[in-house]
């Protein structure tokens, strides 16, 4: 359970205004969100993501999204620019 929570901190401090409804389809299904609706500094990974037949696999395997983002996360450790509040400031 403790995985779990500190996932949702995680999320929490890369998306803190997770009211975007645009993030929060990318998070539920990364490979249907239509890049134009994310802001501009997320566009080229996401376009990446959605390339990657890999990721497209696992997703597609029915792998629930805690585990899904924490492999992509593991996988792919960089985080975009404009993912944070951090990198706002």
């Amino acid at each position: 359970m403790l995985h779990l929570t500190n996932l949702k901190s995680e999320f929490n401090r890369y998306f803190p205004d997770c009211e975007d409804k645009s993030i929060q389809k990318l998070i539920r299904n990364p490979f249907i969100v239509n890049v134009f609706e994310v802001s501009d500094e997320i566009q080229e990974e996401v376009i990446e993501m959605q390339h990657d037949t890999n990721l497209k696999d696992t997703f597609e395997s029915g792998i629930n999204l805690e585990d899904y983002w924490s492999q992509k996360a593991i996988s792919f450790p960089s985080k975009p620019t404009g993912w944070s509040r951090q990198d706002k400031q």
